[in-house]
């Protein structure tokens, strides 16, 4: 599998994970879901084919996203990109 980009947001007690490409982000979360207890099932936010697909993971004291980025570092096919500002929540 090729390299994809991918951003993480830190929100109020979630952190949103957008990922260029809805195949690479479903393919992500299956990947997520073996580093961690992670539901499969999470919501998986669809925009347009040239824009990136998103889905939300709830922090947890033992999930932060300071963790879920290093989980994010240790998966050779992400390209993490570090975003300097906080992007609202979907829908706002």
């Amino acid at each position: 599998m090729n390299q994809f980009r991918v951003r993480l947001y830190s929100l109020a007690d979630t952190c949103r994970i957008e990922v260029d490409g809805v195949d690479n982000a479903r393919w992500l979360i299956g990947r997520l879901s073996q580093f961690y207890l992670f539901r499969r099932d999470v919501p998986l936010v669809v925009n347009r084919p040239a824009e990136p697909s998103s889905f939300e993971v709830a922090m947890t004291s033992a999930l932060t996203c300071l963790r879920l980025e290093k989980m994010l570092g240790r998966i050779q096919e992400v390209q993490l990109l570090k975003e300097s500002s906080v992007r609202p929540p979907i829908g706002m």
